[in-house]
């Protein structure tokens, strides 16, 4: 009974902690209701520019321009696709004129060309006047020749995309079957120029032309002056992508993008030469540091504080520098048994044995001791020893005492 009355009279108990968690709760719903009532909503369009991938690429727009047409189009870093016969039934698209082809490489595109392929390649050479020639074989072989505009080139800013500008002097070409001509924003900072006189379709604008079609065999080749018309910034700009429609005729495209840099020294060179030039000065100081002097690095004496001593420091340090320590302990030995072969007849034919006896029975210093000056060591402080005791025996050999 007193166990029911107990749990009768039982009173539960709430945690404060519990009771300010529900109160900051409700006064947070408080705050989202009233936020809800009286805040006001708007939407910001932030551009976060091109993905890694595009940024890589920039052919990536016309890739998926191609899918969305069930066309294939490959994009090449390298020109290893040209090692192979490619399938004429293709389009080849080369981005960069100046890179130097191998024979077989070109034997394979004049072949691709002749056996009824398109290929469609950008002129990034200029020509050259003095020499007669740009360097790129495909323009060179067809006689195009690029040069750059020395005109005043007019851009106007686009009201559509405040980042994107557009050359006042648009292009336009006409193809047969096509209703309507297609207007092309070529950059007009560079222009071609038939030298040959075989391009049969040349277009561009009033100032100059930027396209041109030759034959060749059974098929054809485009050279532009200008291929970021189709890059991810202007495939969507004019008819970009409707000229690359017509020119592929819905065909699998290879795109070979292959841009030339510069070689990291001619960077260098161009940018931060005064780096370059500080960098073999310091290297020339280092070299020149380092090369062996002609005698030990000194103060500078006043000529009248000179004494004989100096001279003689500065011979002994050269020798033990250049001579080593063993070279100079071995002719103080000789010079020591030669002043003691004058006093004792044929001293230097005696063992080593005898020498030490004779040495001892004169200065009494221990046999260790006149031992050492025959061993050979390495260790300064047993040189210094030895010459030490060749110096002690001399001054007893003249009767001195130390």
């Amino acid at each position: 009974m007193s166990r029911l009355f107990s749990w009768l009279s039982f009173e539960p108990r709430v945690r404060i902690s519990f009771i300010v968690s529900i109160a900051v709760l409700f006064l947070m719903c408080i705050l989202w209701i009233w936020l809800l009532s009286h805040a006001n909503r708007s939407f910001i369009n932030k551009e976060v520019g091109q993905s890694v991938e595009a940024r890589k690429n920039p052919f990536l727009a016309l890739e998926y321009f191609g899918r969305q047409r069930d066309v294939a189009i490959e994009t090449h870093r390298d020109f290893a696709i040209l090692d192979q016969p490619i399938d004429a039934e293709s389009i080849l698209i080369i981005t960069n004129s100046r890179k130097p082809l191998s024979k077989n490489r070109l034997n394979n595109i004049w072949n691709f060309v002749e056996q009824g392929g398109h290929l469609i390649v950008q002129a990034v050479e200029l020509f050259d006047d003095d020499s007669g020639e740009s360097g790129a074989p495909i323009l060179d072989e067809l006689g195009t020749r690029l040069y750059r505009y020395e005109g005043d080139i007019d851009v106007y800013e686009s009201e559509d995309d405040d980042n994107a500008f557009y050359y006042d002097d648009i292009s336009t070409l006409t193809f047969e079957g096509i209703e309507q001509p297609l207007q092309v924003y070529f950059n007009t900072d560079h222009y071609l120029m038939d030298a040959s006189g075989d391009a049969f379709y040349l277009a561009g604008n009033d100032q100059a032309d930027y396209f041109m079609q030759y034959h060749k065999g059974e098929g054809m080749i485009s050279v532009l002056a200008d291929l970021s018309i189709w890059q991810n910034a202007s495939i969507a700009d004019e008819d970009h992508a409707y000229l690359f429609n017509v020119l592929t005729a819905d065909r699998d495209t290879f795109i070979i993008y292959n841009p030339q840099v510069a070689s990291l020294h001619t960077m260098l060179w161009q940018n931060a030469y005064f780096v370059v030039v500080s960098f073999f000065v310091l290297l020339i100081f280092i070299i020149w540091y380092n090369q062996v002097k002609t005698g030990p690095l000194e103060e500078k004496f006043d000529i009248n504080s000179r004494k004989l001593l100096q001279h003689i420091l500065a011979s002994a340090t050269f020798k033990f520098k250049h001579c080593g320590a063993q070279q100079l302990l071995y002719q103080a030995r000789q010079d020591l048994i030669a002043k003691m072969a004058r006093r004792h007849y044929r001293f230097h034919e005696l063992s080593m044995k005898q020498q030490v006896e004779l040495f001892h029975q004169i200065t009494s210093l221990p046999h260790t001791k006149l031992q050492l000056i025959y061993q050979s060591k390495d260790d300064p402080k047993i040189f210094v020893e030895q010459i030490q005791t060749i110096q002690t025996i001399r001054q007893r050999l003249d009767g001195k005492r130390l």
